[in-house]
């Protein structure tokens, strides 16, 4: 409401040729936006913002003469020292934080510096604090663009002190992944196969994320060790001589690499999810029944251990080549790469129980009747669901369309309610097992008592097994066999949360929101992410 206000303000102040409207509506603004907060560049919107190119017919000058407006103010303002800092910095936030082009500022800023009592740049790279000095470089079919990590040190230090904290070691964990959708805004993107993979970095225990390092070209970077190089560098330093700030050094650890299993894969040069020897965790080979699958709960399966693969045990069967990673200090492998649950049970495990439900398992007729009675619940307490929730229920009609928040909110609170009566009684129950096993693994209070990671684990055997034989041995796919191994990740790194993408993947919508048109991605980026 207060925006469409201050809206509604800006466009009668437009409408009128009154000098006092004028300065009536400047002085509203000014004081809607004296007190903008600096990390509103961080707040994400769900909205799409679209922009026409406006051409001004006429010029300023003209528009001066008609109205009998005083360019003499303009230079008089940086005599009187008018320059309201408040409100260059929210004109700058808001110009990144929506795409805005430097060919619409450059008039923009000159009917403001017109028509308000602050004087702005006539160049919006100052506006926009534009580094001068980016470090971009050539890269296979690409360029990549390197972040300062001492910098990112110092503002994750930063961050821990103003909460009352004080750090004597850092825990650090990284995220890398292939940006190639939701980029309809670029024009690099629409008639070609343009994308980007950003190295992100984050403290352990949900802190926030900041680039390391930033990708772009028309395909995937070719060598992963080629990709990491500079990051492995200034990672590998930092771990031998520490952060030194105000005389204090700080240990830096990496902690683990969080990531889903096509950019593991890529990161570890191993085997993909699709191969017969794709477990992460143990040495299990696949079975072949219409597609790669891993059935059965094998207890004497040897897991891999990070020596074998530092010593490249597994050549050929497993491994396709050495990992840079190696070369980093007390960072295992196997040890340090957790699964990932945000990919392995919302938009893995669960997303295949809804598709097995609704194609695979049930006659067609009753599929229909089971999807309208489902989707009709859902529907029905869409308009109670607290707003704690990021997504209100939909249809499952739509469900290959869900986001992880949304099967997140179905397995842990939904599923249980709407299926009841509805669903299969032992797939029902099969479900159920998932259900409670998750939500034992996402409390903290639980997680720190063996027995209920015990009981969590065998839950999970438990649900592999009626799994398997309710839905066939086809179906074991490699996010069904890795809940095996997922308790073991929750005894090293505490509940789930702590090592999911979640955190990742909210912040690649800030990424989307900075990349833009043009030429020189990268430096655009830059220059978004500096203010």
């Amino acid at each position: 409401m207060e925006d469409a206000s201050l809206q509604t303000r800006q466009t009668s102040c437009c409408n009128s040729t009154s000098a006092t409207d004028i300065n009536k509506c400047n002085k509203e603004i000014t004081a809607k936006t004296s007190n903008v907060d600096d990390n509103i560049a961080y707040i994400s919107t769900n909205q799409d913002v679209e922009f026409d190119d406006v051409l001004l017919s006429e010029s300023l000058e003209e528009i001066s003469a008609a109205n009998n407006y005083n360019f003499d103010m303009i230079n008089n303002k940086f005599i009187n020292g008018n320059v309201d800092e408040n409100f260059i910095n929210a004109v700058a936030v808001w110009a990144i934080k929506y795409g805005i082009s430097h060919s619409a500022l450059i008039p923009l800023m000159k009917i403001l510096n017109t028509f308000t009592n602050t004087m702005f740049f006539k160049d919006p790279r100052t506006l926009l604090e534009t580094p001068r000095n980016i470090d971009i470089y050539t890269m296979d079919d690409g360029q990549y663009c390197h972040f300062n990590i001492n910098s990112i040190m110092q503002k994750m230090i930063t961050d821990v002190r103003e909460s009352g904290t004080n750090i004597a070691v850092l825990d650090l964990l990284f995220n890398i992944d292939g940006i190639t959708r939701g980029l309809q805004h670029m024009s690099i993107s629409r008639s070609s196969n343009a994308c980007f993979w950003p190295i992100l970095l984050s403290k352990n225990v949900c802190g926030k994320v900041y680039v390391a390092g930033l990708y772009y070209g028309y395909t995937k970077p070719k060598d992963s060790n080629k990709f990491l190089q500079k990051f492995v560098s200034d990672i590998k330093s930092l771990i031998i001589t520490g952060y030194i700030d105000n005389d204090i050094t700080i240990k830096v650890n990496l902690s683990a690499l969080i990531c889903d299993t096509p950019a593991k894969s890529f990161v570890l040069a191993v085997k993909s999810h699709t191969g017969f020897f794709s477990c992460t965790k143990c040495t299990i080979r696949g079975e072949w029944h219409g597609r790669v699958c891993f059935p059965g709960v094998n207890e004497n399966i040897p897991l891999r251990t990070d020596s074998e693969l530092t010593n490249l045990k597994y050549i050929g069967e497993y491994h396709q080549g050495n990992c840079i990673l190696n070369e980093i200090d007390n960072f295992g492998l196997v040890s340090c790469v957790p699964l990932d649950y945000m990919h392995l049970v919302c938009l893995g495990v669960m997303r295949k129980l809804i598709s097995l439900w609704l194609k695979h398992v049930f006659p067609r007729r009753i599929a229909r009747t089971f999807n309208k009675r489902v989707s009709e619940l859902l529907q029905n307490i869409r308009s109670t669901v607290p707003s704690e929730f990021n997504r209100r229920p939909r249809s499952l009609n739509d469900y290959k369309q869900w986001k992880a928040t949304e099967f997140r909110t179905f397995l842990l609170y939904l599923g249980p309610v709407v299926l009841k009566d509805i669903l299969d009684k032992c797939m029902y129950n099969n479900f159920l097992t998932l259900h409670v096993a998750i939500s034992i693994l996402l409390n903290k209070a639980f997680c720190k008592e063996i027995d209920y990671l015990d009981y969590a684990e065998e839950l999970l055997k438990h649900f592999v097994k009626t799994f398997t034989k309710l839905y066939g041995k086809a179906y074991v796919s490699h996010n069904i066999h890795n809940l095996l191994h997922l308790v073991a990740d929750v005894r090293k790194f505490g509940i789930l949360e702590n090592f999911s993408c979640f955190r990742f993947e909210n912040y690649m919508g800030t990424i989307k929101k900075l990349l833009r048109k043009g030429d020189k991605p990268l430096q655009k980026f830059q220059e978004g992410l500096a203010k």
